[in-house]
């Protein structure tokens, strides 16, 4: 990890349950062998499938596989947010949800999405715009092409405010946290996790 600080109180703020895996599992990992306080906001239980209930057991069972203390979690259900690709959230619902959160746990810092939210969901993009209005330190995962999404091994990292690496254990973790998302072990999220960039280093810009 190029810069952190053990100061902060942080909070990932995420879209759907198995986000936290598939695009954070290197800073889950790192937060977990610093023993370092992280929240997790999940702004949806990713019911476009009619899943919600058991995605949001599966997000506490993958959280407890990296480290998360179930009081350090929170998902939200409300109407106007809601999983789907053709659905952008309300900018100013995001912001005071999270503002709530983070006035409670006095939280400095705010880790998500890009503005191009990493696999170009809208719900990912909304997230970006909502946390943008929030008058704390952010910090945004860093989107790549496709084929630096799946070239882990032959790319090395951008310049980046924050850099994140995983151990070849924290990956076989991380692994270990999307198979508790059993529900959505569908082949191209097993070809991800097997080849994707995001399971293997964090590029975060900072502000």
């Amino acid at each position: 990890m190029s810069s952190t600080s053990s100061s902060l109180r942080t909070l990932l703020v995420i879209a759907h349950p198995d986000d936290e895996v598939m695009f954070f599992g290197p800073t889950l990992n790192h937060f977990r062998r610093k023993g370092e306080n992280l929240h997790v906001l999940c702004l949806s239980s990713g019911n476009a499938d009619g899943l919600g209930n058991i995605r949001e057991q599966e997000l506490y069972s993958s959280l407890s596989v990296l480290g998360v203390q179930p009081d350090n979690v929170n998902l939200i259900e409300n109407a106007h947010l809601q999983d789907g690709m053709d659905k952008s959230w309300p900018e100013e619902l995001i912001a005071n949800v999270v503002v709530d959160y983070a006035k409670v746990h006095n939280i400095d810092r705010i880790l998500t999405f890009d503005k191009e939210g990493v696999s170009s969901h809208p719900n990912h993009k909304s997230i970006h715009w909502g946390t943008k209005r929030v008058d704390l330190e952010k910090c945004t995962l860093r989107t790549h092409s496709i084929p630096m999404k799946y070239s882990m091994f032959s790319i090395p990292p951008e310049k980046s405010s924050l850099t994140i690496f995983s151990s070849f254990g924290d990956y076989i973790r991380s692994i270990g946290g999307m198979m508790r998302h059993k529900s959505q072990l569908v082949w191209f999220r097993v070809l991800y996790i097997l080849t994707s960039r995001y399971m293997w280093i964090n590029e975060f810009d900072c502000n």
